[in-house]
């Protein structure tokens, strides 16, 4: 009788018909600096990282702002990319440049291995990165 009593003590100590909640919470949204100036699209900002797309696949590149008359690029091979859009990026209120660094939007054409290079004209020396793009189809 001893064991029969036991059971139903735990049958229904098992058996609760109230759920147990566990509360959640919510992650507060923290501003960052520099953010991806266009969601979803890869972000490069090393030019030691090689850049891999595809063909009409999008992909940017953030540089730190530059003096006077921002970066410009080039490419050995102009049928290899598409500028789509640049941006300046707004900076942290740490940065000694307000604007911030300075953004490109880059459309891959074609397939194969580039050269992409980006350079301050206005800057002696002049200051370049190279980034290496590989395209695959």
């Amino acid at each position: 009788m001893l064991l029969a009593g036991l059971t139903i003590l735990v049958a229904i100590a098992g058996c609760s018909s109230t759920p147990t909640l566990t509360p959640t919470t919510t992650p507060t949204p923290i501003a960052t600096s520099n953010a991806d100036p266009w969601p979803g699209v890869a972000v490069y900002r090393d030019s030691d990282s090689q850049i891999k797309a595809r063909v009409n696949q999008t992909f940017s590149i953030v540089l730190p702002p530059a003096p006077l008359n921002g970066w410009g690029w080039q490419d050995q091979d102009l049928s290899a990319f598409s500028l789509v859009e640049t941006k300046s990026v707004p900076g942290s209120a740490n940065e000694p440049d307000p604007y911030g660094p300075d953004a490109f939007l880059f459309k891959a054409l074609k397939t194969g291995t580039f050269q992409l290079n980006l350079y301050v004209p206005s800057k002696p020396p002049q200051e370049v990165k190279s980034f290496t793009v590989t395209v695959n189809p």
